[in-house]
């Protein structure tokens, strides 16, 4: 059975459902779109808010966030077949936002499952400061002990992708992205010294006070920048 597509008046109750996801509803999705993945040979990895909260992040995450080695034409292909899939009529041409369905029908073996669909955000490689080439820039995380380990973006690419989001969107609320940057270079500064610099080029951009301890200069924030590219 395929996907159902859903045009912009679905999309507002869609959303609407979604946004009350509790943090436990987004595992059986992440698993669902891991199995998809890997049945069709496609690279992907974890990013954003989701990758975040794999790392230890405070912030619980809204929805379930990828990135992958392909097209969009060949993306939409394989999530078009999807029965468990609502997708949109539109999109953009290197992002897609869309919601997969939950509870019981999908996922028996849950002992308690989230009847309502989950949002899903998913970027093409090497737009939005995902790494090109995947599974370049991309490492495996084991978020739970004893847990399978799963393939999340890399640090570096993480926190560029947070970057040109913001200055994309002037308008969204920064300080929480701020403190989630500062709380990623706060805690692995010691090991990927470059992401101080890539915070300092933020806090300069938008005059923020910080609280980080400056790093040692490795390269220009600029040169910095560059080696991820802009947002598209």
């Amino acid at each position: 059975m395929p996907a159902d597509i859903y045009d912009e008046a679905q999309a507002a109750e869609l959303e609407r459902w979604s946004l009350s996801a509790p943090v436990r509803a987004l595992g059986p999705v992440a698993r669902y779109l891991s199995f998809l993945f890997q049945r069709y040979n496609v690279s992907f990895a974890f990013s954003g808010d989701f990758a975040a909260f794999l790392r230890g992040g405070r912030r619980g995450p809204q929805d379930v966030d990828l990135t992958v080695g392909t097209s969009m034409a060949h993306l939409e292909d394989i999530l078009r077949e999807e029965a468990r899939v609502y997708f949109p009529q539109t999109h953009e041409n290197n992002f897609v936002h869309f919601f997969v369905r939950n509870g019981r029908e999908w996922d028996p073996d849950l002992l308690v499952a989230y009847e309502e669909p989950v949002r899903v955000t998913i970027i093409i490689e090497g737009h939005w400061g995902m790494p090109q080439g995947l599974p370049r820039g991309v490492e495996m995380l084991r978020s739970i002990p004893g847990g399978d380990p799963v393939p999340v973006i890399n640090l570096s690419h993480h926190i560029v992708s947070i970057l040109l989001v913001i200055e994309d969107n002037p308008d969204l609320p920064e300080w929480e992205e701020v403190l989630e940057l500062e709380n990623f270079v706060i805690e692995y500064l010691d090991n990927v010294a470059v992401l101080g610099e890539l915070l300092e080029w933020y806090q300069r951009r938008w005059d923020i006070p910080s609280r980080t301890p400056s790093p040692p200069s490795l390269v220009s924030s600029e040169g910095a920048l560059s080696e991820y590219g802009d947002s598209p």
